[in-house]
């Protein structure tokens, strides 16, 4: 019987790779929709939350040249596995990926441009702790970019009220080809 949980929430063992594989062959389209709509600079400085196998982050550095990613993933097998896909932008110092949760980033305050979360709110412990996180450490201006495929089970529905209690504002969602997305700003009140 196949564990959801360590497929795709906790990735480990071998259902964590399949999980993995998984994301690897669908999860293309989404990171792009996701990433053309940020409007990066090459200088900027990002953060990604729940890299996965690590397709976005290969896109972001790809963008990101001046600048630096940060991925952040509780699960060790991602963290391999993103590593490996990544191992030149890490060597580069363009990449720092760091294992851990959203709920406790150990990143500055105001330290971001820009941070994206593909396919994981709907696995956070503390949704509304997590944003507050990801609030903290970027810079007033920044955009905040959260999506689902629609196989992740995840749904913007809710999102924007629950972005807006977080601190952000201009919360919206949207529809792709790929699936649905919600943005959100951090701006001086």
């Amino acid at each position: 019987m196949t564990d959801p949980y360590r497929m795709f929430v906790r990735p480990e063992g071998d259902e964590g790779e399949r999980g993995a594989d998984l994301m690897e062959r669908h999860g293309g389209p989404m990171a792009r929709r996701a990433i053309d709509e940020l409007r990066l600079r090459p200088s900027d400085k990002v953060l990604e939350i729940g890299f996965g196998p690590g397709l976005a982050l290969q896109r972001l550095t790809g963008i990101v040249i001046a600048g630096q990613v940060v991925g952040v993933d509780p699960s060790p097998l991602m963290y391999r596995r993103a590593s490996v896909r990544n191992a030149s932008a890490i060597a580069e110092g363009r990449l720092v990926l760091l294992e851990t949760s959203v709920e406790t980033l150990p990143v500055e305050d105001q330290s971001f441009d820009a941070a994206l979360a593909i396919d994981n709110l709907h696995f956070w412990r503390s949704p509304l702790v997590g944003l507050r996180e990801i609030y903290r450490t970027l810079r007033c201006g920044s955009l905040f970019l959260c999506a689902f495929t629609p196989s992740s089970g995840g749904r913007t529905a809710g999102l924007p009220d629950l972005l807006t209690r977080a601190g952000f504002k201009e919360a919206r969602t949207f529809e792709s080809d790929a699936g649905s997305l919600a943005t959100a700003r951090k701006l001086l009140v």
